[in-house]
C-alpha cells in the first residue's frame, strides 16, 4: 500500500469464498460483469485500495465500494445483480446457442436476427 487512510471496507474470505471468487475470475464464459466482481473482491480480499482497483478493473472507484458493501451484506450472492425494478422486457433474450438469432422461451424455435432494415418501396 503507498500510504493514503486503509480501505474503510475490509474483506474478509472463507477458504470457500476465494475458491469460489477465483474461479469465477478465471470463467470465460461467465457474464463479463460477474468476473470483474469477482476480480475485484480478490484485490480488495488481498488489502488492495479501491482506487487501485478500479484502475486495474476499469471502473469507477465508487462501484467497487458499492461491491464491496454489497459483498459484505450477501457474500458470494452479490456477484449476481438484484432484480431491476420497472417493466419487463419487451424482446427474448439472445439463444443460449451463441448463434446470435431469436428464440421463443417456450417453443426453442430460432429466428435469425437481421443484418440490417432494408426500406420499404410501394
Amino acid at each position: 500500500m503507498a500510504g493514503g487512510r486503509p480501505p474503510s471496507l475490509k474483506i474478509e474470505l472463507t477458504a470457500e469464498e476465494r475458491k469460489v471468487l477465483q474461479a469465477r475470475a478465471r470463467q470465460r464464459t461467465a457474464p463479463y460483469r460477474e468476473v470483474v466482481r469477482a476480480q475485484a473482491l480478490l484485490m480488495a480480499a488481498d488489502g488492495k485500495r479501491g482506487t487501485e482497483i478500479a484502475s486495474v478493473v476499469r471502473v469507477d472507484p465508487a462501484k467497487i465500494s458499492n461491491w464491496k458493501r454489497e459483498f459484505l451484506q450477501r457474500r458470494l450472492g452479490a456477484l449476481v445483480d438484484r432484480k431491476r425494478p420497472g417493466r419487463p422486457r419487451r424482446f427474448p433474450p439472445l439463444c443460449e446457442s451463441g448463434s446470435g438469432s431469436f428464440c421463443l422461451p417456450d417453443s426453442g424455435q430460432t429466428y435469425p436476427r437481421t443484418s440490417g432494415a432494408k426500406p420499404l418501396r410501394p
